[in-house]
């Protein structure tokens, strides 16, 4: 990781003995952090070096000087030698751990955590306790599939530190670097590195576009020394960034500010300095212009570098008041690189907390002004490397950070997978179970893109991720020869991270629709119409049951069908014939009333005559295609008997056969509106029968859709809008809704339909008001309108005034 501005290794002990000349050159370049320069000294020393101790207290220190330079096999050499030459020191073996985790070999740092001493000094108690949980946060996330996609960007990176970057506006990146043109070409003893500058990369409006060649932000703000790690308010066109001068035997860094102007740099203003050797850096600037975050070892500090806070006084437009972020951010350690994303929520690295391996992103959640939560960011953004200064794309779904993970420090990109989802199913015979080919299958956005699927020989349709879209509403319908057509719905909102399987590169959502198809060929059963005994008035339970049948009406809008009520063997053949009559009459008038034109319907009471077959894949405890005759009931125990009885106590109802519609081209076959024909009687002596009408005997429409207006219904009918209005009575001010009945014919006679119903106007808001209007009692009003509420009262609904 890059330590520039901040070095971050302030956790180990001074490294202090009695020592020669060159041994002593070397210690202390160590000790100021300059480990590329200490480890070339320190090799010199240990060649000279006489004293077994010194020169495995030098061995050690060559060691974190790799290892602090991100050479961390060669740190593992040099451990490995150590320990297995007898020196069995506790921090030899911490540091063989750590190194081992840099590199990923979880098993062989774990082995070594396990056969720590825990010593008495706290700090090492705290050290072997979070190397320990570490190793059980890397295990636990072993296996899981990432989240996202991680690219180095070759434009961007060069053969040199590159790090740091600030996303602008998704277009434009600040970020810092040591390439060679740096204008601090001076070599940084602590790296081997040149001090770095600020750059910036463009790219075009097209996501896919490449980053333009870096190019220095100018020299007007990179010196010869270090500048880096910036912030950008977009509003005040304000560049927050880190500037390090030498100072004594470090480099001493401060935030500044720079405001940009038609193509120049104002003046540099500083934001924040600390007092003597102190340092700041890595500012990050919140959403409103208030807040700047950044690190430092000023005074407050919790550990090494912590995260602070200092606000700005738009008054005075100076900035003060500098705040610790406290110990839910903070640890004993070191804090570095504070982002923050459009939620305000804040990201930092650090090295204080279970992680895998080095210094790893963290997220620290904003709720009511207050950091709350810290997160461990997933596997593939962070790794057993140094991984920091993360930056977010203006939707905050993508972005960059810098990581060493390949040995130097480089940017990447990290995008989130992408996330598809897969419909299918199987069609299958609601009575036989066997499947259905041939289906045809509709899958309609309710405000959208319509796509269709025919099921194949094993009755399976699909739609496939190019069709199914995210966070989307749908409604299926299934449509076969001789089945009922039918409809589901189908929805991907709010479908959970975890409810995605990866598959590949991509994450995928299957949802599975069986479904299963009613044969018009046979009667079907209408499961849970009851009533109390020897009563034909039906119960709420009943209605609700028939309700879905007129939604199946509503979907095949054609048929013609007669309900037909069974009754058990108590009681005489005439008196079950009577009541079955009834109770089948009671449902097609309860039809009726919702709205399914009575010339398509007929009853019948069936008495005992048709005892129950049971059917196949029935949960009962019968076996299939047994006939529930009188005979076998009474040789059932009891319990058996009645659940015998119940069977045979059922509403279905019988296709009879299919209105056909001639010569009417602008009828729309996928319309699931009410028809209505004018046909006074029908007689039906047979089980499948044709009704021929012709297309100027259509009286009225019902709006079966919201896409469906004035307009449409006119055009559907070749009538005028204007005439639509004057036939209902001028429609004044009407908002179409689906279920509003319209008058369509131009030459019937609706003098019978307007003396027994009234359509509502605007001012009709009220059961009380259109009770004055029309001069009839409240009372009778809602009597005949038992199933209208005073929430559905609206300007165009049909209310009954007259039987």
């Amino acid at each position: 990781m890059k330590i520039r501005f901040l070095c971050f290794i302030f956790c180990l002990t001074r490294v202090c003995v009695a020592q020669n000349s060159i041994t002593q050159q070397a210690f202390e370049l160590f000790n100021n952090r300059a480990y590329h320069q200490a480890s070339s000294v320190l090799k010199k020393a240990f060649l000279k070096e006489k004293d077994t101790h010194i020169k495995n207290k030098i061995l050690y220190t060559i060691g974190l000087c790799y290892f602090h330079n991100g050479n961390y096999m060669e740190a593992i050499g040099i451990f490995q030698r150590l320990i297995s030459s007898g020196v069995n020191d506790l921090d030899i073996r911490k540091s063989y751990a750590k190194a081992l985790l840099r590199v990923g070999n979880v098993d062989s740092a774990k082995d070594i955590v396990q056969g720590l001493d825990t010593s008495d000094a706290k700090s090492d108690k705290e050290e072997i306790k979070r190397l320990s949980l570490s190793i059980d946060l890397i295990l636990e996330q072993k296996g899981k599939a990432p989240k996202y996609t991680v690219e180095k960007i070759a434009e961007l990176n060069s053969d040199y530190s590159d790090f740091a970057p600030h996303l602008i506006n998704d277009r434009e990146l600040f970020f810092s670097s040591s390439r060679l043109n740096s204008i601090g070409n001076k070599v940084d003893q602590r790296e081997g590195n040149s001090y770095s500058d600020i750059y910036m990369s463009r790219r075009g409006r097209d996501d896919n576009s490449i980053w333009t060649i870096p190019v220095s932000i100018g020299d007007n703000i990179n010196t010869e020394f270090h500048e880096g790690v910036t912030s950008w308010n977009q509003e005040t066109k304000t560049i927050y960034y880190t500037e390090c001068v030498p100072y004594e035997e470090n480099d001493k860094c401060g935030i500044y500010s720079r405001v940009y102007n038609d193509g120049i740099w104002s003046e540099k203003k500083l934001v924040f300095s600390p007092d003597s050797v102190w340092v700041a850096g890595h500012p990050t600037i919140s959403k409103d212009g208030k807040t700047l975050y950044f690190s430092s070892d000023t005074k407050g500090s919790i550990g090494g570098k912590d995260i602070f806070k200092i606000t700005h006084d738009p008054l005075t437009d100076e900035w003060g008041n500098v705040r610790n972020l406290g110990g839910l951010i903070n640890t004993d350690k070191d804090e570095y690189y504070p982002s923050v994303d459009k939620n305000g929520d804040l990201y930092f690295s650090s090295d204080g907390r279970p992680g895998f391996g080095g210094f790893d992103i963290y997220k620290a959640v904003l709720t009511n002004d207050v950091f709350t939560e810290v997160e461990h960011l997933e596997s593939n953004i962070n790794s057993s490397a140094d991984d920091f200064s993360i930056t977010f794309s203006k939707d905050n779904t993508w972005g960059f950070f810098a990581s060493n993970r390949e040995g130097a420090d480089n940017i990447y990109k990290y995008i989130p997978l992408p996330k598809f989802h897969l419909l299918k199913g199987l069609v299958l015979d609601k009575k036989t179970g066997e499947v259905l080919d041939n289906v045809k299958v509709k899958l309609e956005e309710l405000y959208g893109d319509v796509n269709f699927s025919m099921t194949d020989i094993k009755g399976v349709y699909n739609f496939n991720k190019e069709i199914v879209k995210a966070q989307t509403n749908y409604k299926l319908t299934f449509e076969a020869d001789n089945y009922l057509t039918k409809t589901w719905s189908f929805s991907t909102l709010g479908i959970s991270d975890l409810e995605f399987n990866l598959l590949g590169n991509e994450y995928v959502h299957s949802t599975d629709i069986n479904i299963f198809l009613d044969p018009i060929n046979r009667p079907i059963v209408l499961p849970r119409i009851e009533y109390d005994f020897n009563s034909s008035e039906l119960r709420e339970d009943s209605k609700r049951e028939l309700n879905s049948l007129v939604d199946v009406l509503m979907e095949n809008h054609l048929l013609v069908i007669e309900l037909r009520s069974h009754t058990d063997h108590i009681g005489s053949h005439e008196d079950n014939i009577r009541l079955s009559d009834q109770r089948a009459k009671k449902c097609v008038e309860y039809l009726v009333s919702k709205g399914v034109e009575k010339r398509r319907l007929s009853y019948k009471g069936m008495g005992e005559t048709e005892p129950f077959v049971i059917p196949k894949n029935n949960e009962s405890s019968f076996d299939y295609k047994t006939v529930l005759t009188e005979d076998f009931i009474k040789k059932l125990d009891r319990e058996k008997e009645q659940e015998a009885r119940q069977y045979n106590r059922r509403t279905d109802f019988k296709v009879l056969g299919k209105i056909r519609i001639e010569d009417l081209s602008t009828y729309d076959k996928d319309n699931t509106a009410t028809a209505a024909f004018a046909i006074d009687t029908v007689k039906i002596d047979t089980s499948e029968v044709e009704f021929k009408e012709k297309p100027e005997d259509i009286l009225y429409y019902t709006l079966s859709s919201e896409e469906e207006n004035l307009r449409s219904v006119a055009d559907k009918f070749n009538i005028s809008v204007a005439e639509l209005k004057k036939l209902n009575g001028g429609l004044s001010a009407l908002r179409t809704f689906v279920g509003l009945k319209l008058k369509v014919s131009l030459t019937a006679d609706y003098t019978d339909f307007d003396e027994k119903n009234y359509r509502l106007q605007r001012r009709d808001i009220s059961w009380q008001r259109i009770s004055v209007s029309l001069n009839i009692t409240e009372d009778k009003l809602r009597n005949l309108n038992p199933d209208i509420e005073d929430k559905d009262l609206k300007n165009g609904l049909l209310i009954k005034i007259k039987e």
